[in-house]
């Protein structure tokens, strides 16, 4: 029906109409045939959204109580050291999902032949020309797909990893949607089958603007993260935060426990950050760095909104 824009888009009406408004600020739009219209000889195109129909899961879901959540938190000092770590400028999207994807996949999988496969939310309301309108609040997103095997996370240097999201953020294109719809149309549901991770991008939705008139919500993001979702796998947001008087990014995470005493998350994910912190920045600039770069926080189960 929706995705997360649409979503806040409903809620802030809700807000309007609790603080007096007699209509919405932004006027709801469905027109959902802007983004079902086909293309000529869709086929032509490769569709990287899709999985093969030969592509098994082999991931199994583990048992509740053998499930471990913990929430990690990137500030800039984390973001920083990322981005020293790389000849190539690239967004912070970019180096947290990469970083991400490599972390998750290596504290699960030993097997170097193993395929592993990210998928991640992309608003395309700008993707159309013209751009989908104001107010539209349908499901306006596509998931793109990439894969590489643990050998080739592991074995390559990390720019390797941001330009997999790079180009794969790049792939969606207007001629690229249009022909997922048409495939979507005639071969009805679409099977998203993978071994790996799925990232949505809450930073910018607005669940910080929401305010009914109490205040406006501390968060707003998953809290925790999913193990294991049929037919999408491991599933984590990127969460706006605020960590005591810094501004970053939260990210929630659930591994098996094995995983989690085996320390790869937490000593890839951060302690590799440490590192670039420290041989990336001079002493003098590491003095002004406030806070423990390694620190992790937990998301409270009450006072969220």
């Amino acid at each position: 029906m929706t995705d997360g824009i649409g979503f806040v888009q409903f809620l802030n009406a809700v807000v309007e109409f609790a603080r007096g408004a007699q209509c919405p600020s932004i006027t709801p739009v469905w027109m959902r045939h802007l983004i079902s219209d086909s293309i000529p000889n869709p086929s032509h195109y490769r569709n990287h959204d899709v999985c093969s129909d030969s592509y098994e899961y082999t991931d199994t879901p583990s048992p509740p109580d053998d499930l471990v959540n913990k929430s990690f938190f990137f500030g800039s000092a984390q973001i920083a050291s990322l981005r020293q770590s790389i000849p190539r400028s690239s967004t912070t999207f970019e180096l947290i999902v990469a970083h991400l994807w490599r972390c998750h996949a290596l504290s699960l999988y030993n097997d170097p032949q193993k395929t592993v496969i990210l998928r991640f939310a992309i608003n395309i309301r700008s993707k159309y020309n013209p751009s989908l309108p104001t107010g539209y609040y349908g499901n306006a997103i596509a998931t793109p797909m990439v894969e590489a095997t643990i050998a080739e996370l592991s074995e390559n240097p990390f720019q390797y990893v941001v330009d997999l999201v790079k180009r794969t953020k790049e792939n969606v294109t207007e001629e690229y949607l249009k022909s997922l719809a048409d495939r979507t149309e005639n071969d009805g549901r679409i099977a998203r089958k993978l071994d790996g991770l799925a990232v949505t991008d809450h930073r910018r939705l607005g669940f910080k603007c929401l305010d009914f008139g109490w205040g406006r919500p501390i968060y707003g993001g998953f809290l925790r993260g999913s193990r294991f979702v049929p037919n999408v796998g491991c599933i984590t947001c990127l969460a706006p935060f605020k960590h005591f008087r810094e501004f970053g990014v939260l990210v929630p995470i659930c591994l098996p426990r094995f995983a989690t005493k085996r320390q790869w998350t937490i000593l890839i994910l951060l302690a590799w950050t440490v590192f670039y912190v420290c041989t990336a920045v001079s002493a003098n600039k590491l003095k002004n760095v406030t806070g423990d770069p390694t620190r992790k926080i937990y998301i409270p189960d009450q006072n969220v909104s």
